[in-house]
């Protein structure tokens, strides 16, 4: 998870500015929603774009901030702010859900989060214990998958998600993300498994063996399956997100920006992404 951070670092001034000169000068693009459309952001949205371009005080951020958009009884959620985020250009054109891993421990993903800016985000993490954590209201963009406005990163995004009355449109700006808790490619170490960082992985963890069929998933042939609990969550979540928004596109990372490799081989894609052979 940590190299799409640097990655996105690198980009993100150009990208803003191409992405502002878009929003003023062309008449394709709609006003951005308000400041305070969702109910609970304000005071944390206000905090946000005041102090983001200076540094953020991770004590102050979650003083501000903001209410879950599950519902506490159906769901065990814990709100970790970050002010990785824009709003969106229309608050109700979310049509899809992009799925990634952590890399690592969601306290790791969630603090680089906190700390950085510009940097990555998603809307939730899915721990491997099937609690989640929130750090971004659904009502604004994610910065969970940098195509920068342009195909060329993203070439395999589907119409739906990234075309808009003839331009290529930024699928940040059309979808909910969902990290799962997980380390990815782990390596023998120790008479155990680590991750790319070496930090061992739980000692509970289930390692899954790639045939290595695929070559996109070169870095291993040993991977951390996702937790039965985490699964059962990550199914009651993409429910609960369709009864609000209807029928959604579900991908990983990697069906869209080719340069990654999420939510990897592991991932029971056939039980959760949406069939694009048709």
């Amino acid at each position: 998870m940590k190299a799409k951070f640097f990655i996105r670092f690198l980009v993100s001034t150009v990208f803003l500015i191409l992405f502002n000169f878009q929003i003023v000068h062309s008449d394709d693009y709609t006003e951005r929603i308000a400041d305070d459309l969702r109910p609970g952001t304000r005071d944390y949205y206000t905090y946000c774009m005041s102090h983001r371009d200076y540094g953020i005080d991770i004590y102050e951020l979650n003083e501000n901030t903001f209410v879950s958009d599950l519902d506490g009884n159906e769901f065990q959620v814990d709100v970790k702010p970050s002010c990785n985020f824009s709003r969106r250009l229309n608050d109700t054109d979310i049509r899809g859900v992009v799925i990634h891993y952590t890399n690592g421990s969601s306290q790791s993903a969630y603090s680089w989060w906190q700390n950085q800016y510009p940097g990555t985000s998603a809307h939730y993490i899915i721990n491997r214990d099937g609690s989640i954590i929130q750090s971004i209201p659904e009502i604004y963009a994610a910065y969970h998958i940098g195509c920068y406005w342009s195909d060329d990163l993203c070439g395999n995004c589907p119409d739906r998600l990234c075309s808009n009355k003839g331009y290529f449109y930024d699928p940040e700006e059309t979808t909910i993300a969902i990290e799962l808790e997980n380390a990815g490619p782990v390596f023998p170490d120790a008479g155990w498994y680590a991750d790319i960082f070496h930090n061992p992985i739980p000692r509970d963890s289930v390692i899954f063996v790639y045939d290595g069929s695929d070559p996109l998933y070169h870095a291993s042939i040993y991977y951390e399956a996702f937790s039965e609990k985490q699964l059962e969550v990550l199914e009651k979540l993409l429910s609960n997100l369709e009864s609000r928004y209807g029928d959604l596109i579900i991908l990983g990372h990697s069906d869209i920006q080719q340069v990654s490799v999420d939510p990897g081989p592991a991932f029971p894609r056939t039980k959760f992404f949406t069939d694009r052979s048709d």
